[in-house]
């Protein structure tokens, strides 16, 4: 351990080591708004969401695969790798990045452990140092728009079912398009897009989403979503998920099955 959380140099290497960003890439392009004569109602953009509630509910605890590129404080974040494991209860969220300038790198973070907050292992120290920090924190959410703590499909459901949940309660207009099939990362899919006035209401969650869910599983293959800043329309948020396992109990015997 190295003195106390971010005390010394050792701690400001890996911090910067954890942080440094790569060239940004080049950005894709916004999609054309939702013409106004195939905008559906927002009761059909809660049924089309309702079969990921429903796969949500039924993962105790589980792992999966992201594939994540963000767009944050004026730049374009590297593309990261991460497996991920979450328990449902009592909540704990594991985060292992595979490849890239990460590679090695592990983040905990347990409702009912450190007070809190997060324990990191930067790559490249051999687990010879860990750092505690507040999950919601500047440091921690430096290269993340979401805290560790909000990882995982229960986190997707309350974000996108609080968001619908305020169109309807405040009488907002949504725009909603069924995008039909795509194949996500090979998994077949069923991709909706939803656009919100959120330069209304910064609650809501972006401009434009787009959501696409497994077509056998309805866990989630892709999410994207659009957003104003640095005074244009970008994609802020692109993450696609794959190999969803469930799991066992974590003192339990037993190999990682399908998520159902």
């Amino acid at each position: 351990m190295a003195g106390g959380p971010w005390g010394g140099r050792l701690a400001a290497a890996a911090l910067a080591a954890v942080l440094a960003s790569a060239a940004p890439a080049d950005e894709p392009a916004a999609p054309a708004p939702i013409p106004a004569g195939a905008a559906r109602s927002l009761a059909e953009a809660e049924a089309a969401l309702a079969p990921l509630r429903s796969a949500a509910a039924t993962l105790e605890r589980y792992t999966y695969v992201l594939h994540k590129s963000e767009w944050k404080n004026g730049r374009q974040l590297p593309p990261e790798t991460i497996a991920v494991t979450v328990r449902v209860e009592p909540r704990e969220v594991t985060l292992k990045w595979t490849g890239g300038r990460k590679d090695g790198q592990v983040v905990t973070w347990a409702a009912e452990q450190e007070n809190g907050r997060l324990v990191a292992t930067p790559a490249g120290w051999g687990g010879a140092l860990r750092l505690r920090l507040d999950p919601r924190g500047a440091r921690a959410m430096r290269e993340s728009r979401h805290p560790v703590c909000d990882t995982g499909v229960g986190a997707i459901v309350s974000a996108f079912g609080g968001t619908l949940d305020l169109v309807r309660s405040r009488g907002y207009e949504l725009a909603f398009a069924d995008l039909g099939e795509q194949l996500v990362r090979g998994q077949p899919s069923r991709c909706v897009a939803l656009e919100l006035p959120k330069e209304r209401d910064p609650a809501l969650y972006a401009r434009r989403a787009e959501i696409c869910l497994d077509a056998a599983r309805h866990l989630p293959t892709r999410i994207r979503a659009w957003d104003v800043e640095n005074d244009a329309m970008r994609l802020v948020e692109d993450y696609e998920y794959e190999q969803w396992r469930a799991l066992g109990p974590p003192d339990a015997p037993g190999t990682a099955r399908p998520a159902p």
